[in-house]
């Protein structure tokens, strides 16, 4: 396909895809919320014009569009809307999927449409600047991007019509105008096979360092769990962890890095019923104490620290009242308990906060092998300060998330120097996942469908607290989606976390055999890589080896009384193969039936008595 990405055309707004149709995205529509009016491109304002630049790099084309405030133009927020024409309506886009990088995607259009994804919410959006329309019968398609580096300002939806509707809005909202600031935004787009893979493949390949691990040091990470200044070394030392966040050793959220000799630990006002789990004072000699007891046991001692501004409120009120977010009407964000949102911007007293903090985080703990980077998560509009490009109803406006941001590229920079890497919690968007050698999909309701976006070349961490059965299988069932190290829980409290069920030591011993045979694999990023039966769930992998793993999951837990057929691609290196299978009902690997098809393909069956497998296909010379 890459010899035709350069053959895609473009005339007027229409683009014409290699061996496919024509798709139209020539109508461009601005919002102004000044005179609450909207304009087409060819509509005159009295007070801006728009402008279209287009260019080709890479084998993408580019339409960057300007929208500059005349003199004495008055101070507004303005949106940009691109229209992706739909290629026909109801019947008519039978065949057409779309994507983008949230859980419930790829999806039909009939199923997709109705329905607005925001970029850089990673619980209801999207966490990739992208959208992919194509028709995987015909094997053609289109995928609409951004820079992940530039931040134009307001936020980044794409708006999918029903199937009778007009097509794809890509919208660019809340955007700041003056005479000062122009408003400024690029959208790429290029052609691709009938799948969303090869769309995703292309983007990394396009911006490849938002998603390669800067240190690799977490690819060895199979088995996480959470530890504290107190938690027992004979927990420690049979707890089955290869790396640990090392929790709750700080006074109180906003500082992680206190300058007095000793202070209580925050578990003391977040659960004073455990106030006998905290035996005495935390120093700085006791969180260095713990991370060479973490380290001795063969553990890597990831210390907790949180840049993104949950801090506690009375704290904040005191030091930082100007620097605390605020709501259109006045009122501070809520956040954990008894703290508050502040914006650490580096120009506010708080950002300047957090740049020093970092610094001497770093030189207090210089043992650590890393940082958990927690709550990367925070994203909305702050009406307290303004970043200079967002506004909302005609009011200058903090995009939050970007409040953050210099300080996570400071505190990679120097962890990456050192060789240490960063793993952090559920990143809202590609822009500051960049930063992260990992990411951890916090709980079991699916999240980490999402977030394995962020993660197509670096490791995806699953954790949940080991409470009940249902859980803990959910957790094995989503990193088997993913090839996601799991937790063991651990606590951020407790000296001695309770030992597992007898139920939950079952599952351990039924699933970790599937999960350590993907550890290292990531996903397969080739055109239709996989097919399976309706009712399953499934994944392809490649290793470093080009072995091919895939994990196929009955839909239901449980529901295993039928033999289970899939289709996948055959690994590079013959046309002949060896497949293996073991299922959570197996004590070994064995033998699977196939059959070699054509076009590279292999049809494998299995027995149908687990309810999880994993299955390794290997070429065989």
């Amino acid at each position: 396909m890459k010899k035709n990405l350069k053959k895609l055309k473009y005339t007027d707004g229409e683009f014409g895809i290699p061996g496919g149709v024509a798709l139209r995205a020539g109508t461009v529509t601005v919002r102004d919320d000044f005179t609450r009016r909207f304009y087409a491109a060819d509509e005159q304002s009295p007070d801006w014009t728009l402008s279209e630049t287009v260019s080709r790099t890479k084998g993408t084309i580019r339409r960057k569009f300007r929208i500059e405030a005349q003199k004495g133009c008055a101070y507004r927020s303005v949106s940009l809307d691109i229209l992706l024409e739909y290629p026909g309506q109801g019947g008519g886009l039978s065949g057409w999927n779309v994507f983008t990088g949230r859980l419930d995607f790829p999806e039909t259009i009939y199923f997709a449409g109705a329905r607005k994804v925001y970029y850089a919410d990673v619980c209801y959006g999207t966490v990739l600047p992208l959208l992919s329309l194509y028709h995987a019968e015909k094997n053609y398609g289109l995928t609409i991007a951004c820079d992940p580096a530039v931040f134009p300002g307001g936020r980044l939806a794409f708006d999918i019509d029903h199937y009778y509707g007009k097509g794809i809005h890509v919208c660019f909202e809340d955007l700041a105008l003056s005479p000062e600031h122009p408003v400024e935004v690029e959208l790429i787009f290029y052609a691709h096979s009938g799948c969303y893979r090869p769309a995703l493949a292309k983007f990394i390949e396009l911006f490849p360092e938002f998603f390669y691990p800067k240190i690799p040091a977490l690819k060895e990470m199979t088995v996480f769990g959470i530890s504290n200044p107190f938690t027992n070394e004979k927990y420690i030392r049979k707890s089955g962890m290869n790396v640990s966040e090392l929790h709750n050793h700080f006074p109180f959220y906003g500082e992680y890095a206190p300058e007095m000799d000793s202070w209580d630990s925050v578990v003391l006002h977040d659960y004073p019923a455990l106030a006998k789990e905290i035996p005495g004072k935390i120093t700085r000699k006791r969180i260095n104490d713990q991370i060479s007891c973490l380290q001795k046991n063969g553990i890597k001692a990831l210390l907790y620290l949180q840049i993104s501004g949950d801090a506690f409120l009375p704290w904040a009120e005191k030091h930082f009242a100007s620097s605390m977010a605020r709501d259109r009407y006045g009122h501070h964000y809520p956040a954990w308990k008894e703290c508050c949102m502040v914006n650490a911007d580096p120009s506010t007293p708080f950002g300047q906060h957090v740049k020093k903090m970092i610094q001497r985080f770093l030189r207090q703990y210089p043992d650590i092998d890393g940082i958990f980077l927690d709550q990367l998560c925070y994203f909305f509009d702050d009406f307290a300060h303004d970043d200079g490009r967002s506004a909302v109803d005609n009011r200058p406006v903090y995009s939050f998330g970007q409040s953050y941001v210099k300080h996570a590229s400071l505190l990679a920079k120097i962890l990456h120097r050192a060789g240490k890497p960063i793993l952090a919690n559920g990143p809202f968007h590609l822009g500051i996942a960049r930063y992260a050698d990992g990411i951890m999909a916090e709980g079991v309701e699916g999240l980490s469908e999402t977030l394995k976006y962020l993660c197509m070349k670096k490791p995806l961490l699953l954790h949940a607290y080991p409470t009940d059965p249902e859980k803990v299988e959910s957790m094995f069932r989503y990193a088997l989606l993913t090839a996601g190290a799991i937790s063991v829980g651990g606590s951020s409290t407790l000296q001695n976390p309770p030992p597992f069920s007898k139920e939950i030591k079952i599952l351990f011993g039924k699933y970790m055999p599937l999960i350590q045979a993907l550890h290292g694999s990531r996903i397969l990023l080739e055109h239709s890589p996989l097919s399976i039966e309706i009712g399953l769930k499934g994944e392809i992998f490649q290793n470093s080896t080009g072995e091919h793993f895939v994990s196929i999951l009955c839909d239901k837990a449980g529901a295993a009384n039928h033999e289970i057929h899939f289709t996948a691609k055959i690994p590079p290196g013959g046309n002949r193969c060896s497949v293996l299978a073991r299922g959570t009902a197996d004590r070994n690997w064995k033998k699977a039936a196939f059959k070699i098809q054509e076009a590279g393909r292999i049809a494998v069956t299995l027995d149908g008595s687990s309810n999880a497998y994993v299955v390794k296909i290997t070429a065989v010379r």
